[in-house]
């Protein structure tokens, strides 16, 4: 791995085109119960409401969020950062790009589901302003061999302050 840049660069837009290294950075991250192939990123990212950004370190994809916002309402569908470049601030920076994109958008707050034992991803959500809505029983179904059947997951949400969605006129 080469030096790490003092200042990040700027997030990029991602397409349908991007989603093999996507899916190969989602397996590294994630394991087979929470992997993505390419042709599901593919697939979402045709929808038209769905939206990848990326960031990337001298020309190394480092990580990608993928969400969508529906009538003011984010879903945060994957967030990821290749293992090599965790803990420098990339997650963050792909989350504040998704939320400042879409304020044109009336985006009003963001919520997502993550395994109740993903500690880290739980620590970090909880760090930008999400809070534990509920628990959904059951929502992860483990691969067969496993001992449980299936994980709980917990919705987080944020409520994006009126300054951050204010609805601009054409």
């Amino acid at each position: 791995m080469s030096t790490f840049p003092s200042k990040l660069p700027d997030a990029h837009e991602l397409n349908a085109a991007d989603s093999a290294w996507m899916a190969g950075m989602h397996a590294q991250c994630f394991d087979e119960l929470q992997r993505w192939s390419a042709s599901a990123m593919a697939g979402l990212l045709r929808q038209p409401l769905t939206r990848a950004i990326g960031i990337s370190i001298h020309g190394i994809p480092a990580g990608f969020i993928m969400a969508r916002n529906v009538a003011g309402e984010g879903e945060i569908l994957t967030l990821a950062v290749h293992p090599d470049y965790r803990r420098n601030g990339i997650a963050s920076r792909l989350l504040h790009a998704f939320i400042e994109k879409e304020t044109t958008h009336n985006l009003q707050s963001l919520f997502l589901e993550v395994m109740v034992t993903n500690q880290p991803a739980i620590d970090f959500y909880k760090a930008h302003g999400f809070e534990v809505i509920s628990k959904r029983a059951n929502y992860y179904q483990m691969p067969a061999g496993h001992a449980q059947k299936a994980m709980d997951g917990y919705v987080m949400n944020k409520k994006l302050p009126t300054s951050q969605h204010i609805h601009k006129s054409p």
